[in-house]
């Protein structure tokens, strides 16, 4: 047999294997996504094996929007083709991506979107049962002290499985309407019950910034719903929501507090932490970037940069012996921007930011325009998500976390296909 008759040969086979790794990457992803047990970078591994093999068989199309991502690949890139060393030690975009193309392709398969949601959403469940285990034992859900083991009527932060409760947070809001629009997809309850797990995670995480968000999502499917006579119905099950969500939160005196929080920018020290920092950042822009790094951003030096100004910013909202020494680097958490916007704007450049903008701002148009068009509300549920995500960035940098990009990006490929099959 000649070699064009093997290659000829193999393609099938390949594009068969392809699609089973994949399929494997989806249900890999379904489990690490909520409870992180290092399960993400063997996806991603098989994710790209699979998609090497399907562009090798021909057939790798179809294919996620590549336009957006690689308006938000560009500027990063340009960056670091000048120090190729860094690339795989600092960019904030890995193999994460590989979550993008695999949640895509899964989708395209309605019964095998159904089994990896069930998945997630099982996997949701056991996050969120950490959580509560952790706000009411007081302990760390992966080193417990069975000896100390006892319930508390006061609620602590919970992160569960995850490292961070800002980035439980992340995950879970990111989790609580992608199964949202799982339940609207397939009138199946149980997505419904993932969806109420999930929130109840972003409550437990106290993560205030996507509690911000998830008023937002609510405020935005509620308006937005009344605009069409067809889902009224359903603008009253978005505020019944609502307000379920706000009485979880006034009940119990430590949430309560935490998000009264939100507004006291003189004696919460995460708030005013966040105004210098965010003061030294807007006077670094000012004072020491030139016209190229208006535009291309400061890469690494960013933070360090903006510790420059600190010192300044930092009297503005402490006392001088706070900030005296290195006490003014604490307070502004080494110069940790705690903003998306003007980590893209200092690190990327106005380029960047309006990269990341045009990312953001093409999902909402293709969501709200099939909205409008198929008067289906399940694009509604994602576009109303993506604000309130976006609306978290104004106080958070973490969509450049590992676990809440792949999580993020896993959904928009999820929201990518779905909007490709119309008949959905």
């Amino acid at each position: 047999m000649s070699t064009q008759g093997r290659l000829k040969s193999a393609s099938p086979a390949a594009e068969r294997f392809g699609e089973l790794l994949v399929k494997v990457s989806a249900l890999l992803f379904a489990v690490a996504i909520p409870t992180s047990v290092a399960l993400d970078n063997g996806a991603a591994v098989l994710g790209l094996l699979g998609f090497l093999l399907l562009a090798f068989s021909g057939a790798l199309s179809p294919l996620p929007p590549l336009r957006p991502l690689g308006f938000l690949l560009a500027a990063e890139v340009w960056h670091y083709l000048l120090n190729l060393g860094r690339i795989f030690k600092a960019t904030d975009l890995k193999l994460y991506l590989l979550s993008y193309f695999v949640g895509f392709r899964c989708a395209l398969d309605r019964d095998f979107l159904k089994k990896v949601g069930y998945l997630l959403g099982f996997s949701t469940a056991l996050m969120v049962l950490s959580q509560l285990f952790e706000a009411v034992t007081w302990q760390n859900v992966k080193h417990v002290d069975f000896s100390h083991l006892q319930l508390h009527t006061a609620l602590i932060r919970a992160k569960g499985l995850l490292n961070h409760p800002l980035t439980t947070g992340g995950v879970l809001f990111t989790l609580f309407f992608l199964h949202l629009a799982l339940y609207r997809l397939f009138k199946n309850r149980l997505f419904s019950i993932f969806s109420a797990l999930a929130l109840l995670g972003v409550v437990l995480s106290q993560s205030r910034s996507y509690w911000v968000g998830t008023f937002v999502f609510f405020a935005v499917l509620f308006l937005v719903s009344l605009l069409k006579a067809k889902y009224r119905r359903f603008a009253v099950v978005s505020l019944v929501l609502f307000g379920l969500f706000a009485i979880s939160l006034f009940s119990i005196p430590q949430l309560r507090h935490r998000f009264e929080s939100i507004g006291n920018t003189t004696t919460n020290g995460s708030n005013t932490d966040r105004l210098a920092i965010w003061t030294a950042y807007l006077t670094a822009f000012k004072r020491d970037y030139t016209l190229p790094d208006l535009l291309l951003g400061t890469g690494d030096r960013a933070e360090e940069i903006a510790l420059k100004e600190g010192y300044e910013a930092c009297l503005k909202f402490y006392p001088r012996k706070v900030c005296e020494g290195n006490g003014y680097v604490r307070r502004l958490h080494n110069g940790l921007s705690h903003n998306i916007y003007l980590k893209f704007l200092s690190k990327y450049g106005l380029l960047g930011l309006l990269a990341y903008l045009y990312f953001w701002g093409y999902a909402l148009f293709e969501n709200f325009r099939a909205f409008w068009q198929r008067e289906k509300i399940i694009y509604l549920v994602f576009a109303a998500g993506y604000l309130g995500f976006l609306a978290a960035g104004f106080f958070e940098n973490n969509f450049t976390d590992a676990e809440v990009q792949t999580a993020v990006l896993f959904s928009l490929g999820i929201n990518y296909a779905l909007l490709r099959r119309r008949s959905d």
